[in-house]
């Protein structure tokens, strides 16, 4: 085995979002992921239903501080801004995920 800069635990989002800045920031790292498939939480299945399903990221909250947004937008989700309400309230702007696969594959992308 080749030594590395970093060893990231989980191809989850966190660990999805870790690889990619250390690639930006040019060091070298191993990915170890337990399952079969990256996104941790965030998957597709059609054997429960029998029709593809999302389980897990499904809805971005929060637009305006959630770090996903942009790239959601950029890969196309069909996304809501909610009309404007009072300062007091809070806003639940979101996007839609056409699928949870897609959610993974928006934090691997080089």
């Amino acid at each position: 085995m080749e030594d590395v800069d970093v060893v990231i635990i989980g191809a989850g989002s966190a660990g999805l979002a870790a690889a990619r800045s250390l690639r930006t920031a040019g060091l070298s790292f191993t990915l170890l992921e337990a399952m079969n498939l990256i996104g941790g939480r965030a998957w597709t299945s059609d054997r429960h239903f029998g029709v593809p399903f999302d389980i897990g990221c499904a809805w971005l909250h929060a637009a305006g501080r959630n770090p996903y947004f942009g790239e959601a937008q950029a890969a196309g989700w069909r996304c809501r801004r909610p009309a404007r309400r009072p300062a007091s309230t809070s806003s639940s702007t979101g996007c839609a995920a056409s699928s949870a696969a897609t959610c993974a594959s928006m934090s691997a992308a080089p």
